[in-house]
């Protein structure tokens, strides 16, 4: 395969860190795509310092990591070059040192085995496949890139064939075919992380892609949006937290209540019983394109009317005086409960000081479970078919 990563194709210099224009552009969800340049330029250390931190952040941020099909394959490809020349660069300097070699037990003794290189080729594939997978890797396909997009760059010598033997440079246009068709079907903008010049010249001619040169500037650029835009509707929130408590109380009839314990069975409880929050607390816990995904916990109490049945009691029947077991008792509870609340409510809403809420769920799965103890029991007798 024509090397397309020599050296005279890489951008040097230190990496520029992303600007704020750049980082609003990529939005929320944020598509991320890597070069083989900037892989290889990371000496393959998929879990190292830099590579390494990326899978972590790309999971927790919402990030969306693409690899085009060539890439994929050209990682590996380059791996093998680079084991194979690994291997002809130790065996020059193992015939070197041969008198060194010559003492018994020597550190540099070992290690001939020339099928040692193959399996350290296979290695770092494999865990290049693992990279792939814990970042949650969405391939693109070569059926992805279209061949008239690529095509009409070639004769037309534009970016990336503008660099460069014109050959050599298919394998990019390949890559920015498939990155630029899956930014118009998501309808994003995908950021192309490359150390290579002709992609970053493709990148300033296409509305879709941006280039930049380090995943780290980058990753730390997003999360510092975030943070601030996080901030900012959390903000919003505080001021509209008496209107998401009201929209909170109105749902809680709708809830199935239980209470927190076995002691009795079949209860009731009076679900229309006037709740009081006594305290809440809501956050931004997640992002998406249009909405903000918010959580919450509210503390309520109220004094709730129950209907239950006692097994270690007994009802005596009025006419006849057989006991019962299977009575069913009435009683007072002073209940209170911890609930988790989560809805979404549109950003550009939230950060004008307005409130939307969309998707409400009080408690989880629709149930809240009551704290508190039956007091005032009324041994009321009545008969069960």
């Amino acid at each position: 395969m024509t090397n397309r990563n020599s050296a005279a194709n890489r951008a040097e210099g230190p990496a520029k860190v992303p600007t704020d224009d750049q980082i609003e552009s990529l939005g929320v969800p944020t598509y991320i795509a890597l070069d083989t340049s900037y892989i290889e330029s990371q000496s393959f250390n998929f879990f190292g310092n830099t590579l390494g931190p990326f899978v972590m952040h790309a999971a927790t941020n919402n990030i969306h990591v693409l690899i085009p099909e060539v890439v994929k394959r050209e990682v590996e490809s380059r791996i093998r070059d680079r084991v194979a020349q690994a291997k002809s660069a130790y065996k020059s300097f193992r015939d070197k040192i041969a008198v060194i070699r010559s003492i018994p037990n020597h550190p540099l003794a070992g290690y001939t085995d020339d099928e040692e290189f193959a399996r350290n080729a296979e290695t770092l594939i494999s865990l290049w496949h693992e990279f792939l997978h814990k970042s949650a890797a969405t391939i693109l396909r070569f059926d992805e890139a279209s061949l008239a997009d690529v095509m009409d760059g070639y004769f037309d010598v534009k970016a990336p064939f503008e660099m460069g033997a014109k050959k050599s440079e298919f394998p990019d246009a390949v890559i920015v075919s498939s990155l630029r068709n899956f930014a118009k079907a998501n309808r994003c903008k995908v950021a192309l992380v490359t150390d290579d010049n002709g992609l970053r010249l493709a990148c300033e001619q296409s509305k879709e892609l941006v280039a930049f040169d380090d995943t780290a500037p980058l990753l730390g650029s997003i999360i510092q949006a975030r943070e601030v835009t996080v901030t900012k509707l959390n903000e919003g929130l505080r001021l509209r937290q008496p209107d998401i408590d009201k929209s909170v109380k109105r749902a809680l009839p709708h809830c199935y209540f239980g209470l927190a314990t076995d002691e009795y069975e079949d209860i009731e409880i009076d679900v229309d019983s006037e709740f009081v929050i006594d305290k809440s607390d809501y956050r931004v816990v997640g992002l998406t394109k249009t909405h903000a995904v918010i959580a919450g916990t509210v503390q309520i109490s109220a004094e709730v009317a129950v209907v239950f049945k006692d097994p270690s009691r007994d009802i005596e029947d009025p006419e006849t005086g057989q006991a019962w077991s299977w009575g069913w008792f009435h009683g007072d509870l002073h209940a209170s409960a911890q609930v988790e609340v989560t809805f979404r409510s549109p950003r550009k809403s939230l950060q004008r000081g307005r409130l939307y809420i969309n998707q409400l769920n009080v408690g989880r799965n629709n149930e809240v479970i009551l704290d508190g103890c039956i007091h005032n029991v009324r041994n009321e007798y009545e008969e069960h078919d």
